[in-house]
This record gives C-alpha cells, structure tokens and sequence, in this order.
C-alpha cells in the first residue's frame, strides 16, 4: 500500500516537472545556489507561463496572423539563442563538482534568464 503511494507521489511530480530546458535550468539553479536560486529561477519561468497563457486567452486573429507569417524569423532568432546559450555554457570551464552557493550569477538575474530559456 505504501509503495503504491509512493509511486502516485513520483508519477505525480514527473507530470507536474516536465523535461526540458526551462526544468534543467531551475534544477541547475536550485543545486547550485539553494532554494533561493531554484524559486527565482522557477518564477521566471512561472511568468512566461502566465505570459502565454494570456496570449492564448485574449489572442486575437491579428496577432495569431502575425505569429504565423513571421514564424521563421521567430524560430530562427530562438534557435540562435539556445545555440548561444548552449555554446557558453560549453565553452565555460567547471571543476566537474557542484556547490551550493558557489554560482557566480546573481540571483536577481534568474528569473530573467528562465523567462527567456522559456520563450526561446
């Protein structure tokens, strides 16, 4: 009975914490610098979210003709982005070693780095 909750309990956070970049980067956030930096990180990407969630509920036929005949131009300047994203961190050197508290990114700026991870 009690390993059936516990499988409920981790099917339901696997659900609730989808894989991706966005969750990748909270989990990095939260392992390097705490709670703290998970919460801030996990608050950007909650107002992307809410972001489009607005768009989705007051969109009008303008903007989803706009989305649509730029497209290109928006998945070309995401895919630039992540590839930007993707070659600093690559490029940036580690000790191969996680510590909390050791980031040198202030945490002012993780929201704003989930937010855009997000809408990339």
């Amino acid at each position: 009975m009690i390993g059936d909750i516990l499988k409920l309990i981790l099917i339901g956070a696997l659900a609730a914490c989808p894989p991706g970049p966005v969750a990748a980067l909270v989990l990095q956030k939260t392992f390097c610098n705490g709670r703290k930096g998970g919460l801030a990180a996990g608050s950007g990407s909650g107002v992307v979210d809410v972001l489009y969630a607005l768009i989705a509920i007051l969109s009008s036929g303008i903007i989803i003709q706009f989305i649509e005949g730029h497209s290109a131009a928006i998945m070309t300047t995401g895919g630039v982005f992540v590839a930007i994203v993707g070659l600093s961190m690559a490029r940036r050197k580690r000790d191969g070693g996680l510590e909390v508290n050791g980031s040198k990114g202030k945490l002012a700026s993780f929201p704003f780095q989930a937010m855009l991870c997000a809408l990339a």
